[in-house]
Order: C-alpha cells, then sequence, then structure tokens
C-alpha cells in the first residue's frame, strides 16, 4: 500500500513539473456597481500600463446616474450628476470636478471611437466607494459610500 501512495506521489510531481505556466485560467475583468454587474456590450475593460481599470465611459458612468456627453472641438467627456459635473480630457492627465482642477496618474483614451476612462477617477468623483480584488479582478463601486 505505502508502495502504491509512494508512486502515485512521484507521478503527481512529474505530472506538475511539466504543466505549462500559463495554465492558469485568465478571469475577465467585471464592474459591479452598486451590487450590478455593468455591461460593456463591445470594447471590455482593460488594466493600463499605470495599472488602472479602464472603461467605456458612457456605460459606467450611465450606470452611476449620471449624463454623459462628448465634445469633440474639445476632445472631453462630460459626466453630469445632479450638480457635481466631471470634465476628462482625452490624452490628458488633469480633470475638473466641480471647476477644480485634479490630476490623474492616467489619462483618457479614445478606442475605436469610444472615449475609455479610469473607473476609480470616475466612480469617486461623484462620491462612490471603489475598491479592487485582485483574485477575481472585479472593480466594486458603490454610491451609498459602503465598502
Amino acid at each position: 500500500m505505502q508502495k502504491k501512495l509512494m508512486v502515485l506521489f512521484v507521478v503527481l510531481i512529474m505530472i506538475s513539473a511539466f504543466v505549462p505556466e500559463g495554465f492558469a485560467v485568465d478571469l475577465p475583468l467585471r464592474v459591479i456597481c452598486n451590487r450590478e454587474k455593468v455591461v460593456f456590450p463591445d470594447i471590455q475593460p482593460y488594466i493600463d500600463s499605470q495599472g488602472r481599470t479602464m472603461v467605456p465611459s458612457r456605460f459606467v458612468g450611465e450606470e452611476l446616474g449620471a449624463e454623459v456627453s462628448w465634445d469633440g472641438a474639445k476632445n472631453e467627456a462630460l459626466f453630469k450628476r445632479g450638480s457635481d459635473v466631471l470634465i476628462l480630457c482625452v490624452g490628458s492627465e488633469e480633470y475638473t470636478i466641480n471647476g477644480a482642477t485634479k490630476r490623474m496618474d492616467t489619462v483618457a483614451v479614445n478606442v475605436e471611437g469610444r472615449v475609455i476612462v479610469p473607473v476609480r477617477y470616475v466612480a469617486e468623483a461623484f462620491g462612490a466607494v471603489v475598491k479592487w480584488n485582485d483574485v477575481i479582478r472585479t472593480v466594486y463601486i458603490n454610491l451609498k459610500g459602503e465598502p
């Protein structure tokens, strides 16, 4: 019996030595806003070179209850929620929230005609709590201030 267990143990070790490193499942990024999954029908969220989760502006903005518009002449995405106004300019680290200029560590970009924005900056501009779960690659956004 011990000999069979030892052989099985050695076989398992040998098999594990030959399993490719990339064998693990790469989970897609998800965004959950107020316990509801945000659906992105075309361009999917991704993590940029600065480690920020980037999402199409319209879908996350509307999920947060904001009106989202695009000013092509100024290259700006405009988010209005109640009396709060957030402006992100494509290609710029600076953004404004209610007239105050702030700085991000990344930039909004235009991909295939969609403005892609860092989800954390948009959500926090409207007072949301944002959490990241690295294990399941999920961004949690809560406008009620709860984690």
